[in-house]
């Protein structure tokens, strides 16, 4: 028979249990009371009797002293009559009250256990004991029973011995036995009980009960024992007491111990965190933490060794409670949701309130103790109980100041989950159109959630810490009377002083912030041109530009630091000033009752510690009424945010009918906004629509630019607001495409699949329709790849694609799509339209499409609409429309004609692909960033040190915070002195103690300026010029590969860091060091005892710090990394909401919302948590520290006084708060000193070849011909992959032109682009040379070589400035040379004024100080070019790189283009990559690239005219052949002959030899 069956036959019901057990207990009692009646009759009879219980004295029984018993009371052994009640009545008591809550629970029917977790929705629960069910018995339980059987046994033989006894001790001994029996009965009782109702949640009850009677016992057995040794008891008495203690201790501990539940577990088999498990001890000391710290100790943690949150603090579970709660606002809904957490929250603060206070009032009584008694003999029992009780005082404080932080984590943690999802939700349904401004990411998610979160944490300290200073300040009017209200006083002045700075150092702050904004920008502005400027070799000059922000910066900071110092001085001038004025109004008016009430040691010590402990109440309070006030603000926020209207699914606007048999409009007008200002013509409507589209058809919708297309597509999602009419649907799921695709930041795969489930074969098919396979045939991880918004560069054509290809995988029946074709290049637009909306993938479903190109689609489609001027100005189909004559040929949009811009396009992103592949495999900047794991090295720290002044400014910073320790010690030690005082006048002690205040705030401001303007100011100036020097020498391949958020992140988060936060952390650690080494000297000189103690300390410590470090920097590390997820997926969501709201994918969104809130939170939870149990451990340690330091000051009694004491004991209470500090600054700093490290890797990364090399200058002409020789240049990025340039040989002419153009047939890429690098050095040739006039250009210096050619790049980039500050980067030319080039390049001309003779300039430049917006957003990308053109002029280099210089602009621009170089260039070496062949047809000669080796070197004439050549094939492909040769003829008019003649030659050739022929074939060029 199993242990189950087994169980069934003895234990049937959990009532049966209880009521066997009380009727054994019954049965037991009658026995006892029949046994020897005549006894008990005896016994009885003296109880009744009236006598006195002594003949003499005064019964008391307690002495006035309230220390000893009356001689009365111990002529009677009044102590067994006491231990009669403690053992007997008051345990019958509580079985009483035991069995009636046991009762009540049973009939209410409290059957179903506790579920400790809450799954996810669409979730199984994962968190069940075991597969039976029941809770397993654990060792604590078999240790209990079996003990608690044992203590009856040894009570029943105490109750018989006692039964003989005779007279007063044997009656209350024998009563207390008996007592003492039922108790441990009923105690087995309930722990059979335990063991029966394993599957029942009253079990929880019967251990709640057991631990509450061991906690009982424990404290009476220590009692007795103690009365035992103290006095003379019979010897089985003796041996009863000692194994009463012991037994009741290991009981109370097997209860303290005991886990609560089994390991639980998460559906996904992640564990649930164990505070759910834990045990009561293991819940108060945190040990339920250990095995995450142990971990973290022994590897590095992952997200998946996180424990999962537990069930209260849950995003779902915590959102159903506040769901659950309705018809209340929004405060008082999470108010009822947390009002149980709340209480509880509000006791625990009250006792850590309490335990706050009873530290002073023991270490008062001690100190008036010792200031009284004769140090000539021992002392009594009393010190040593003050001692005790200040030892208990600290360990309740701690123990209850460490749980309140507990609550308060997963308090703010619910609030914060139960906001979240609520506002998470809401924006899922919110009704904002694509146009209304609301539509922007809000910040109530981020600001008003953390304020209410925040507040919630801080509510019940509204109640207790105005509790707090009342009762602080009526304890120090009860030891100083009046002049306690001029500390306090001070103090409140002294912290308002604090806040009229505080606000003056945020205004300074403001400025920080806006002049490292300034300076940011310009490093943004600067890595966005980067390409530029080291084509430019203009490195030096935006050096030089970027240090004069970074002055003025630092110039803001300089002040900061001044205004800090005054307020830090404040701050260490506080507690002096509280002292002095306080002490010196009590010594001078020393009154009371009439009498001298001098200065003790007593009440000096006694008064500091609670200014101390008053100091922080006054800080905080006036923070939390500004809370209340921000409370407010954020509720109405969060509230109107909620109330904000929603989408409907069906409304007034709308009617879904099944039978439908097309999409209508009924007369509906529809705007982007609801309430519509007519008088402004910004408000745009579409009035009185009525439209029938029909099902399973293609319909089309067009119209002029602005004419409402995408507002009357949106409103068939709900997106817009229906004013009047109705919109009729059919009950057919629908999709959507936008003109602006929208992607989520997931795989390619996810976003096409979008939740549908993945089907192979539909898949790939869609894929390829979509022309989609060659992009991802280019990625790594092809449709596995990871979409990064940030990090991943996608063309508005490649995005429109991925979103083209999720609608038509999904299922639904109605396809909206928005103007996407618009998007595409035409090419590729052309195969969209044939694979995709005329192929078989639409065939079936009703498409709703907005499109320019009408006349591809008027022959598929069924239904025209043609919108203008707010109405729908013509409806039908094509067939009706063109009777009608609407649609012209603006209607049917123009021509769609192929080009060849795809291959140059293709070409481009392969080298790009080749570059980022060959950079990665020497460091992957792109893919992951490096992590540093660890503790930080040392070499960091010696990094730091040198660049902030080096070790010698340092050492000179530690011996002034050594010099100030050593003041403030002196401080507290003269406050001793002055409280001995018996001889000399006050105003000495007075004078000497503001002297040492004076001292002390003198070497503060010393120690500041130090700090900031010789450390700090240096370290930040130091760090920024060796990082900007860095990344101006960064090698290009770099900053193709590295995203450009994480070189930002070195220049704003990391530098921010170190300019304010990290020196002023270090010296905090330095301080607190210094600090913690001055308690343990000055306790241990005091006591030498001590030093032993102070060894063990500094080791746990030690230890105790180290496990935290190590465990609370991954858990940081992991908290930055979870969190940011959280934010950027609500601003994704914010972004794509039409899309998913289209796919009704908001159940999906919410969900995963859920988990990353859940992730995110797991980390900030189990962060706290480590602190939690590193404080605690730290607190308890330093608790027995100051217990023992007590007990030695005690032990020597006959050289310590009261003064000595007191300042002994004053800095050993403040010993474990400074090394709480001290651990917490270390954590801090290492995470600070990550942002040197980060830093230090940038700096000390590869950098380019030297910008100049002594004694390899060029001739200061160079070049001045212009000849280019290319001899054997291979270019390889990586020896892994193959060379992107093959071994080719070319020479350039003097002042020729050449065009270059590449031929794409594989993936490898034609070579243009990097050959344009090539003559840069911005990629370094693996082999061979190029040589520019005689000069090998690998042999001078990067400036020197980069600033004498000049090329124009494809992307007009400007700075934001002036037009001046653009052309004349580093101010080399007058102003007449800068309007000669503008008029060169056609941007302005001069007209003469007849009347004046004044010139007048025309144009769109006026004066050369006309702004530059950022980016040159003020100027057309034709006009950005032109003036990149001018810049180029004005450098009047001999060679002329031109790299698709026209290929994105229109072509009035380049004609003028066109025209510049043909007039101004006429004396240089002109190089033209262009993929427009019109731009190159008359070229000297042209280069035609593929797989990197050169096929042709020719004439354009030749080679156009050559009908095997390549280039006529390329241009065949334009569809503008005829065009081209007609051009190469005009422009070479004399090739015909040369041609003719050419062509004689080689047949002339072929016939001498074959072989010639061969090894002539062979060579990469071809002679002419």
């Amino acid at each position: 028979m199993s242990s189950n069956a087994l169980s069934a036959v003895f234990w049937r019901r959990d009532y049966l249990s209880i009521g066997s057990v009380s009727s054994v207990i019954y049965i037991v009692l009658c026995l006892i009371l029949f046994y020897d009646l005549q006894s008990r009759i005896q016994i009885f009879a003296m109880l009744r009797s009236n006598e006195g219980l002594c003949g003499s004295g005064v019964w008391g029984p307690i002495t006035e002293d309230g220390l000893e018993l009356t001689q009365c009371a111990r002529e009677v052994n009044l102590t067994d009559i006491l231990f009669s009640i403690l053992n007997a009545a008051i345990p019958i008591c509580i079985i009483i009250l035991s069995i009636t809550n046991l009762i009540v629970r049973r009939c209410r029917g409290r059957t179903t256990s506790r579920s400790y977790y809450a799954p996810l929705p669409g979730n199984d629960p994962g968190a069940s004991p075991n597969e039976s069910g029941n809770i397993p018995v654990s060792k604590y339980d078999i240790a209990q029973i079996i003990i608690s059987f044992f203590h009856l046994g040894f009570i029943g033989f105490l109750f018989g011995w006692r039964m003989d006894d005779e007279g007063y001790t044997g009656l209350y001994l024998v009563i207390g036995a008996i007592g003492q029996f039922f108790s441990w009965l009923y105690i087995g009782a309930l722990i059979a009980c335990h063991f029966m109702t394993r599957r029942n949640q009253t079990q929880h009850a019967y251990l709640r009960h057991l631990l509450l009677f061991y906690a009982y016992f424990v404290i009476v057995a220590f009692i007795n024992l103690r009365s035992m040794l103290k006095h003379e008891p019979k010897g089985y008495e003796l041996v009863f007491s000692i194994w009463n203690a012991i037994a009741c201790s290991i009981l109370l501990a097997c209860s303290l111990k005991r886990p609560r539940n089994p390991e639980l577990k998460y559906a996904r088999d992640r564990v649930i965190s164990h505070d759910t498990i834990a045990s009561l001890w293991s819940l108060l000391s945190f040990a339920w933490m250990t095995p995450i710290i142990k971990l973290g100790n022994r590897r590095v943690l992952t997200e998946e060794d996180l424990w999962e949150l537990p069930s209260r603090c849950q995003s779902a579970q915590c959102y159903h409670e506040l769901e659950r709660i309705t018809n209340m606002d929004l405060l008082s809904r999470l108010l009822v949701a947390n009002a149980t957490n709340l209480v509880f929250f509000l006791i625990i603060a009250i006792f850590r309130s309490i335990f706050a206070f009873t530290t002073p009032l023991f270490l008062y009584h001690l100190l008036k103790y010792l200031s009284s008694a004769d140090r000539s003999q021992q002392y009594s029992e009393e010190p040593y109980l003050y001692v005790f009780g200040i030892l208990i005082s600290e360990l309740f404080r701690i123990v209850f100041l460490n749980q309140l932080n507990y609550q308060v984590v997963w308090l703010g943690i619910r609030v914060e989950q139960m906001l979240s999802v609520l506002i998470y939700e809401k924006q899922l349904r919110l009704k904002t159109s694509p146009r209304a401004a609301s539509n922007k990411p809000n910040n109530v998610l981020t600001a008003d959630v953390d304020d209410i979160a925040g507040f919630f944490s801080n509510l019940p300290f509204i109640i207790t810490i105005p509790l707090e200073i009342l009762a602080a300040m009526v304890f120090l009017f009860r030891l100083l009377g009046w002049p306690s209200l001029v500390g306090v006083g001070v103090m409140i002045l002294c912290l308002w002083s604090n806040k009229r700075f505080g606000r003056r150092v945020t205004r300074l702050q403001k400025r920080v912030k806006k002049a490292r904004d300034d300076r940011v920008g310009e490093i943004f502005e600067l890595l966005h041109a980067v390409r530029m400027i080291k084509m430019f070799a203009w490195e030096s000059s935006f050096h030089e530009r970027l240090m004069l922000s970074r002055k003025r910066e630092l110039t803001y900071l300089r002040s900061l630091f001044w205004r800090t110092t005054m307020l830090t001085l404040l701050v260490h001038l506080t507690p002096f000033l509280v002292t002095l004025f306080a002490f010196a109004s009590f010594t001078y008016f020393k009154i009371k009752d009439n009498e001298d009430y001098p200065l003790t040691a007593a009440i000096a010590f006694t008064s500091i510690t609670l200014f101390n402990t008053l100091k922080q109440p006054l800080q905080i309070f006036p923070n939390l009424v500004v809370e209340l006030v921000s409370l407010g603000v954020a509720i109405g926020r969060v509230e109107k945010f909620l109330h904000e209207p929603d989408v409907q699914r069906e409304g007034s606007g709308f009617s879904i009918n099944p039978t439908r048999t097309s999409v209508g409009f009924n007369n509906v007008d529809v705007a982007w906004n609801y309430h519509i200002n007519v008088r402004d013509h910004n408000e745009f409507m579409l009035k009185g629509v009525n439209l029938e589209f029909p099902l399973e058809k293609l319909s089309i919708v067009c119209g002029q630019k602005s004419s409402g297309k995408s507002l009357l597509l949106l409103s068939l999602l709900r997106e817009t607001f229906i004013l009047r009419g109705k919109i009729l649907f059919p009950s057919s799921s629908i999709t959507y495409v936008p003109q602006q695709a929208w992607l989520e930041n997931t795989t390619f795969r996810d976003n096409i699949l979008f939740g549908e489930p993945f089907n192979d074969e539909r898949y790939w098919r869609i894929v390829d329709s979509c022309c989609l396979t060659n992009d991802f045939e280019n990625f790594d991880q092809a449709d596995f790849t990871e979409y990064d918004e940030k990090n991943m560069v996608l063309s508005d054509g490649q995005k429109v694609r991925v979103a083209l290809a999720r609608a038509l995988y999904s299922s639904a029946e109605i396809l909206l799509v928005d103007d996407f074709l618009s998007s595409l290049d035409t090419n590729t637009a052309r195969q969209i339209i044939n694979n995709c909306l005329k192929g078989p993938l639409v065939h079936g479903r009703t498409v709703i499409m907005v499109t320019h190109y009408v006349r591809y689609f008027v022959d598929n489609a069924a239904y025209i609409v043609i919108l203008g001027d707010s109405l729908v100005q013509a409806k039908g189909t094509p067939q009706e429309l063109r009777e009608a004559g609407s649609l012209t040929e603006e209607v049917l949009g123009k021509e769609i004609k192929p080009e060849p811009e795809h291959i140059d396009k293709n070409d481009q992103n392969l080298v790009n692909q080749a570059i980022e592949k060959s950079v990665a495999d020497k460091k992957n900047w792109a893919v992951e960033e490096a992590r540093f794991q660890g503790k930080i090295q040392p070499g960091v720290y010696y990094f730091y040190f040198k660049s902030s002044g080096g070790i010698i400014l340092w050492f000179s910073l530690i011996i002034l915070f050594i010099i100030i320790r050593l003041l403030t010690v002196g401080e507290t030690y003269w406050l001793k002195e002055w409280s001995e005082a018996d001889d000399k006048p006050e105003k000495y002690y007075i004078q000497i103690y503001a002297l040492i205040a004076l001292a002390s705030a003198i070497f503060t401001i010393i120690r500041m300026a130090w700090q900031f303007f010789f450390v700090s100011l240096k370290g930040s100036k130091t760090l920024f010029s060796k990082l900007l020097n860095a990344i101006l020498r960064a090698p290009l391949s770099f900053f193709d590969t590295a995203p450009l958020g994480r070189v930002m992140n070195r220049f704003s988060k990391d530098l921010g860091m170190i300019d304010q936060g990290l020196v002023t952390v270090i010296s905090s650690f330095i301080g607190n060091a210094i600090g913690a080494i001055s308690v343990l000297v000055v306790v241990t000189v005091v006591t030498r005892e001590f030093f032993f103690v102070s060894i063990v300390v500094i080791i746990l410590y030690l230890i105790i710090g180290s496990m935290y470090i190590n465990v609370s920097r991954e858990l940081k590390r992991l908290q930055s990394i979870t969190r940011s997820p959280v934010l950027s997926w609500y601003t994704e969501t914010i972004t794509g909401i039409t899309t998913i709201r289209a796919f009704k994918a908001e159940q999906r969104y919410v969900k995963k919302f859920i988990e990353r809130l859940n992730t995110s939170n797991r980390t900030t939870y189990l962060l706290h948590m480590s602190n939690r149990w590193m404080s605690i451990r730290m607190g308890c340690i330093g608790a027995f520290a100051s217990y023992l330091a007590g007990i030695f000051i005690l032990r020597h009694y006959d050289r310590i006084d009261a003064g000595l004491a007191g300042f002994c004991l004053s800095y050993a209470l403040g010993f474990v708060q400074i090394v709480f500090m001290l651990v917490k600054d270390y954590t801090i700093m290492e995470t600070s000193l990550s942002s040197v490290e980060r830093i230090k890797e940038y700096i000390e990364m590869p950098q380019e070849p030297p910008a100049v090399i002594d004694n390899a200058h060029p001739p200061a002409a160079w070049p001045t011909n212009g000849k280019i020789e290319v001899s054997n240049l291979t270019v390889q990025y990586s020896p892994q992959f193959e060379p992107v340039l093959r071994d080719i040989s070319f020479t350039v002419n003097e002042e020729e032109k050449v065009g270059i153009v590449g031929s794409y047939k594989c993936r490898t890429g034609s070579g243009k682009t990097t050959l344009a690098n090539s003559f840069l050095r911005l990629t370094e040739a693996t082999e061979g040379y190029i040589i520019i006039d005689g000069i090998d250009i690998s042999n001078l210096g990067l400036e020197d070589l980069r600033s004498r050619l000049t090329i124009i790049s494809q992307d007009p980039i400007l700075f934001e400035g002036t037009v001046r500050s653009n052309l004349d980067i580093r101010c080399e030319y007058d102003d007449q040379d800068l309007w000669e080039a503008l008029r060169r390049v056609h941007l302005v001309h001069f007209e003469e004024s007849l009347a004046n003779d004044q010139v007048f300039v025309v144009g769109p430049i006026t004066n050369l100080e006309d702004p530059v917006n950022e980016g040159g957003n003020n100027f057309s990308r034709g006009q950005r070019q032109l003036l990149c053109l001018a810049r180029a002029l004005l450098r009047q280099s001999k060679i002329i790189i031109m790299d698709e210089a026209t290929a994105s602009i229109d072509p009035e621009t380049e004609n003028k283009i066109q025209e510049t170089i043909k007039n101004e260039f006429t004396n240089a070496t002109v190089l033209c990559i262009s993929h427009r062949f019109k731009t190159i047809i008359d070229s000297d000669r042209i280069l035609v690239l593929n797989e990197g080796e050169i096929v042709e070197f020719d004439t354009p004439y030749r080679l156009i005219n050559n009908m095997d050549s390549l280039f006529r094939h390329l241009c065949e492909q334009t569809g503008e052949l005829e065009t081209l040769m007609e051009l190469a003829r005009l422009n070479n008019p004399e090739e015909e002959e040369m041609v003719s003649v050419g062509e004689d030659d080689e047949e002339l050739l072929e016939m001498e030899s074959d072989e010639t022929e061969e090894d002539n074939i062979d060579k990469k060029t071809v002679a002419y």
